[in-house]
């Protein structure tokens, strides 16, 4: 979802759920929510186990933060990256 209507420097918001799959079972419910600035991403995870391995993390999860930071093209190309062999 955009957050702005700049275009030279877009903010984006983003939430969603991953989960983590191990010998056919789920074993966590991972949340997620991040935002994109500029050259910027944050993202915000929280690890819920579910599986029978909660008993060992006493049901609670555990925080993740991410900051990642992407040097875009100067040349004003909005392109996506692809990689070389």
């Amino acid at each position: 979802m955009a957050a702005s209507t700049d275009e030279t420097n877009p903010v984006n918001f983003y939430a969603g759920v991953w989960g983590r799959f191990t010998n056919n079972t789920t074993d966590a419910v991972i949340p997620y929510v991040g935002l994109d600035y500029s050259d910027f991403n944050l993202g915000v995870t929280y690890d819920v186990n579910v599986s029978s391995l909660k008993t060992a993390s006493q049901s609670r999860g555990g925080i993740e933060i991410s900051l990642i930071y992407i040097k875009k093209k100067s040349d004003g190309r909005k392109g996506v990256p692809c990689p070389r062999f």
